[in-house]
C-alpha cells in the first residue's frame, strides 16, 4: 500500500510538474507574443515618426523657399525703388502685346482715316487728337462691370479712379 500512495503521489507530483510545465510555455508563448506585439507597435511607430519627419522637413524646405522668394521680392523692390528714386512704383508693367490680344482697337481699325494705308500723316495726328480728346473726357467703352459704365480716362468717376 505504500507503494501505491508513493506511486500515487509521484504521479500526482510529475503531472502537476507537466501542467506547471504546460502553464509555463503557455506563459511563455504569451510574453512572446506580448514582446512581439510591442516590437511592432515601437516599429510602427518608428515609421510614423519618420513620415512625420519627412512631412516637417518638406514642409520646413517649403517654408525656407518662400521666405528667400519674399526675400528675394523684397531686394527686388529695394533696388527697384533705388534706380526709381522717389517715384511712384509700378506693380504689374503692361504687356505691349495685350492690346493685340483682346482687339482694343478693332472697333477704330474700320475707320477710313486710320485703316486706310493711304492715310496722311495729318489724319493720323487729326484721329490722334480727337482721340486723346476722348480719353481726357471720360471716354465711353460701351463696356459694363457690375452695371457700371466703364469709361477710360484719368478720373472718370466721384471715387477717383
Amino acid at each position: 500500500d505504500e507503494e501505491q500512495v508513493e506511486e500515487y503521489e509521484q504521479a500526482e507530483a510529475e503531472e502537476e510538474d507537466a501542467e506547471e510545465q504546460v502553464e509555463e510555455e503557455a506563459q511563455a508563448e504569451e510574453d512572446e507574443e506580448q514582446v512581439e506585439e510591442e516590437a511592432q507597435a515601437e516599429d510602427e511607430e518608428a515609421e510614423q515618426m519618420e513620415e512625420e519627419q519627412v512631412e516637417e522637413e518638406a514642409q520646413a524646405e517649403e517654408d525656407e523657399e518662400q521666405v528667400e522668394e519674399a526675400q528675394e521680392q523684397e531686394q527686388d523692390e529695394q533696388v527697384q525703388e533705388e534706380d526709381e528714386g522717389g517715384a511712384r512704383k509700378l506693380k504689374q508693367q503692361f504687356d505691349c502685346g495685350k492690346c493685340d490680344e483682346l482687339l482694343c482697337f478693332l472697333k477704330d481699325a474700320d475707320d477710313d482715316s486710320v485703316a486706310s494705308l493711304a492715310a496722311s500723316r495729318d489724319e493720323i495726328d487729326t484721329y490722334v487728337a480727337a482721340w486723346i480728346e476722348e480719353v481726357a473726357n471720360c471716354k465711353q467703352t460701351g463696356y459694363y462691370i457690375n452695371g457700371q459704365p466703364v469709361y477710360i480716362g484719368p478720373i472718370c468717376s466721384d471715387y477717383a479712379d
